[in-house]
């Protein structure tokens, strides 16, 4: 592994969602991108898939709803796009849902039974991989790993293959995932582990490829303030987030000041992005303290697709949005904002 000196730049180029009318964004669960065509944000309060044309972000349709009839989701997950297929991972119809650009519904893959009576999944995909992340909440480490599934034909035919097989080698064991990618143009995809502060790199069949840790920069997850304790966020006041452009992943971790959690206000107290190439080059980092909106240190990577990453917010700003930014390199350490 080598790694540049160089520091992160981050400039604000578009933004998705609005106030209210259409396009507005009830709580922001996941987004994907195909190319520079076309955005969908997962909404995990109305159980919508809100479609937006890049470059200009215009609002095309929202898809979806909670329910269980036709059309209808009931506890959507992740989203991804293979190409200009979206793949919806819907955990509550135990199915991995296809649709076209359109929205229009494809056809469903059923969940294998081996994924458990009702594990919660997040699914990247790049071509013939889905990635799954079993999140099981207030269960032992070993519960708590990253999948992998090749399965051939299954996604072009939804026919279950008898013969798929789930890999979790101690090497790629994650006692707590903080987020998963696949990258684009290479067979390998990148987790994050939000309790001891790493990114790693992993081939298709969960070979490990490189692993990097955060010794000694001041991120050391810790308890958290018991008002804020337990939960998704398992106890934590850290928070980790992934996203892979094409070969590209940028990793984000954030840890929230505990006094001001403990008043009901979020502040960050220290922030890291690191950008690394899918051979395990670090290409450069950004570290922030004593921060908050709008800060991109108070948003979390979600998407990826050439220079531009996709964050998203929810609790932060004016109301739950989508902003878009390219991503520099700047040897000079003067990033800005």
């Amino acid at each position: 592994m080598s790694e540049s000196g160089a520091t992160l730049e981050f400039e604000l180029v578009g933004e998705l969602g609005a106030a209210d009318g259409d396009g507005a964004l009830g709580r922001i669960r996941d987004v994907a991108v195909s190319g520079d065509t076309i955005a969908a944000v997962l909404d995990e309060f109305g159980c919508l898939i809100h479609l937006f044309d890049l470059p200009d972000g215009a609002f095309r349709r929202a898809i979806g709803g909670c329910g269980e009839g036709p059309g209808e989701l009931l506890q959507p997950m992740s989203i991804a796009f293979v190409g200009d297929t979206l793949r919806v991972s819907d955990v509550g119809k135990r199915r991995l849902l296809l649709l076209d650009a359109e929205g229009n519904e494809v056809r469903t893959v059923p969940y294998p039974p081996e994924l458990g009576n009702a594990p919660l999944v997040q699914v990247d995909a790049r071509d013939g991989l889905v990635l799954w992340k079993p999140h099981w909440i207030g269960s032992s480490p070993e519960r708590n790993l990253v999948l992998a599934e090749r399965p051939g034909d299954r996604m072009a035919t939804g026919v279950p293959d008898p013969e798929i097989s789930y890999t979790h080698p101690d090497e790629a064991r994650v006692r707590a995932v903080g987020g998963t990618c696949a990258f684009r143009d290479v067979p390998r995809v990148a987790v994050s582990n939000r309790w001891t502060v790493e990114l790693l790199i992993l081939d298709t069949a969960l070979g490990p490829h490189f692993r990097h840790r955060e010794d000694g920069a001041g991120f050391d997850p810790e308890p958290a303030a018991p008002e804020y304790g337990g939960g998704w966020n398992s106890g934590f006041r850290a928070i980790s987030g992934l996203a892979c452009a094409d070969s590209t992943a940028l990793w984000a971790f954030r840890r929230y000041d505990a006094e001001a959690l403990a008043e009901g206000t979020l502040r960050v107290e220290r922030a890291l992005h690191l950008l690394a190439t899918s051979d395990g080059v670090i290409l450069g980092r950004r570290v922030v303290e004593d921060t908050s909106w709008p800060d991109v240190a108070t948003q979390v990577p979600a998407a990826g697709s050439g220079d531009r990453f996709y964050f998203f917010q929810n609790s932060w700003g004016p109301y739950p949005t989508v902003r878009i930014y390219e991503v520099e390199l700047a040897s000079d350490g003067a990033g800005r904002q």
